[in-house]
């Protein structure tokens, strides 16, 4: 996934999430640095009531 703020990538493992979520999905994470960068912890989708 991208992060919106600073267009990096960051990486997260499907069963890191509390709930499933599809492609263009938007979430709020955590960052925590890895061996090999940034990963992405505590995903939780963010719900966009229209």
């Amino acid at each position: 996934m991208n992060d919106d703020s600073s267009k990096e990538s960051v990486f997260f493992h499907m069963n890191q999430l509390a709930q499933p979520v599809k492609e263009k999905d938007r979430v709020s994470f955590l960052r925590e640095k890895g061996p090999r960068g940034f990963n992405a912890i505590n995903v939780t989708k963010i719900n966009t009531a229209k």
